[in-house]
């Protein structure tokens, strides 16, 4: 504690990437759910945020998954799903993008968190789209029709700017 603020040290899922954080409180860390590094503006959800990496990017929240759900335990996933639906509430995202670069194929439990993300968006007057999907993963939209609902993209940039022109 220096000056009236606590220093908290973060460190990213590789063990590499350090941010330190100055607020009033450890308690301002966990509610501001939101933290300025290297120009861009990242959601906080959690402390953690194995299961869901999230970036604002100007009305639109970029969300991308982290691996399937065979590799997180059911609550982390359910958890960070609600914590990223309380963060499209606080930051009044507009728009989100599911981002699938760092992930091959997401099966049942984490297309039904998705799906629940999108709906969210959706039911706010929003829009949803994917983008950066492996061809094994897009025929798994294709066959849930989940392509019909939210288009996917080949880069997260088009998603965004498909945006722009149905505002």
């Amino acid at each position: 504690r220096s000056g009236g603020f606590v220093t908290h040290m973060m460190t990213g899922l590789n063990g590499l990437n350090q941010i330190q954080l100055r607020c009033r409180s450890l308690f301002d860390i966990y509610t501001t759910n939101t933290l300025v590094f290297a120009g861009l503006r990242t959601i906080m959800m959690t402390h953690t945020n194995i299961v869901f990496t999230t970036q604002l990017v100007d009305q639109t929240l970029v969300v991308t998954p982290q691996g399937d759900s065979t590799g997180f335990r059911y609550n982390d996933i359910h958890a960070e799903t609600n914590a990223v639906i309380t963060a499209i509430d606080r930051q009044n995202a507009r728009n989100l993008v599911i981002n699938f670069n760092s992930v091959e194929i997401v099966g049942s439990i984490m297309i039904s968190a998705i799906i629940k993300l999108a709906r969210k968006i959706t039911s706010k007057k929003g829009q949803a789209a994917f983008c950066c999907a492996s061809d094994t993963m897009g025929e798994v939209m294709q066959s849930m029709n989940l392509t019909r609902l939210w288009p996917c993209f080949e880069t997260q940039e088009e998603a965004i700017k498909s945006f722009e022109s149905t505002e």
